[in-house]
């Protein structure tokens, strides 16, 4: 493995990487959530902006990475990392305080968002559950109350709309 801190390294690494792949699959690579977290870290470093780009949004970008990619000159790097939800608050709230100013609010409003879903998560689970369970409740009265054939069609378009969303 390749020392991260060594900045040699990290350009040998890239000089390999460009030498095997083109650009395209070195931005699949960085995208792709099965990456190991030292090739996202030297990946980061790209010279190219859309793999940078695509470091920020991969969710198993090391916390050094992150960082790194927090100070980068190309704002839509930054901007990338402001809309990751999966980042963590200091770095988001660093990210509120950018020179600009559509990172700094897409990093506020990524915030704000993290803290609505958190407050929704606690204190009213009960509540959507017990709404949920008596609209399902509901729904599955009114189409018991169906004749046998429409309720096996309605069962055949629910399956086949569950297999297209998968």
């Amino acid at each position: 493995m390749i020392s991260t801190t060594d900045a040699t390294s990290v350009t040998f690494f890239l000089e390999e990487l460009a030498k095997i792949c083109t650009l395209k699959e070195i931005e699949h690579l960085a995208a792709h959530p099965s990456t190991p977290a030292h090739t996202l870290t030297h990946v980061a470093k790209h010279p190219v902006a859309d793999v940078r780009v695509a470091v920020a949004d991969n969710r198993n970008t090391p916390i050094e990475a992150i960082w790194v990619l927090v100070n980068d000159e190309d704002p839509d790097v930054r901007y990338q990392l402001a809309e990751n939800h999966n980042l963590p608050k200091e770095v988001l709230t660093v990210l509120c305080e950018d020179d600009n100013p559509y990172v700094a609010d897409r990093a506020q409003r990524t915030l704000e968002r993290l803290t609505a879903d958190t407050r929704l998560c606690t204190s009213s689970w009960r509540m959507f559950r017990k709404a949920e369970v008596e609209r399902r409740s509901t729904e599955i009265a009114a189409i018991l109350s169906l004749n046998p054939v429409r309720f096996i069609g309605r069962f055949y378009q629910r399956l086949s709309g569950y297999a297209r969303a998968l």
